[in-house]
């Protein structure tokens, strides 16, 4: 299992844009700018680990929730997959997503995985098909389709 504190000095060494936001014993959150293709994003990682009581709780209660903090990502009507593809809500931030960068299922994110090595490259990639997709309404990144939440294919984020 990687601490909150290897997470964050292997993250400033690969990724040193990032700066720690907050960090305790048992959650992290990171502030970066990342530019994939022609635009740069501010990301924002939020990570935190289950209570020692919870750990036996399945991990994708707590993945590295990465959100774009700006420019805010756009909704497309038009295009496959619905206005938003690949992204997930919850209530952290205003409801604003937070990228789909796994299969939650199916294991592909564990607690000894690391942020700076997966979660970042993972979330480029998520960038560089979000960029495609503004472009032509087709989502080449892969992944399960999600079913559409009610209530949230409103205004742009």
């Amino acid at each position: 299992m990687l601490t909150i504190a290897e997470q964050s000095r292997m993250l400033r060494a690969g990724f040193p844009q990032f700066r720690a936001i907050d960090l305790t014993e048992r959650r992290g959150i990171w502030e970066g700018n990342v530019c994939p293709s022609t635009t740069s994003y501010r990301l924002r990682i939020d990570y935190e680990f289950p209570p020692h009581f919870a750990l036996r709780s399945p991990v994708w209660d707590y993945y590295p929730r990465v959100y774009v903090i700006e420019p805010y990502l756009r909704r497309n009507y038009e295009a496959e997959l619905g206005p938003l593809p690949h992204v997930w809500y919850d209530k952290k931030y205003q409801g604003q997503p937070n990228l789909c960068l796994f299969h939650p299922e199916k294991m592909e994110w564990g607690y000894s995985s690391s942020i700076c090595e997966m979660t970042l490259p993972d979330a480029c990639e998520w960038l560089n098909s979000y960029e495609m997709w503004l472009a032509d309404g087709r989502w080449y990144g892969g992944g399960d389709s999600h079913e559409p939440l009610a209530g949230k294919e409103t205004d742009d984020l």
